[in-house]
């Protein structure tokens, strides 16, 4: 019940509102600090390194490193 209201409110899931919260955190974290990307991981919320690369290069079209080295 409450994922249907949720995304009747917010025009998306709350796994998909989640994910940008925490991708949002982390590019922050990127760009402000050098801790290690296994560590930006973890503190936003992710245990599994490749699976937030691959989340992270899906929304941002490059790997955390990556973008990290662009800005």
């Amino acid at each position: 019940y409450f994922s249907k209201i949720f995304k009747e409110e917010e025009g998306v899931t709350f796994i998909e509102y989640l994910t940008g919260i925490r991708l949002s955190h982390a590019k922050k974290l990127l760009t402000e600090n050098n801790l290690p990307v296994k560590e930006i991981c973890a503190a936003v919320g992710y245990q599994d390194p490749n699976y937030f690369s691959r989340l992270f290069r899906r929304s941002e079209g490059v790997s955390p490193t990556e973008y990290r080295e662009s800005r």
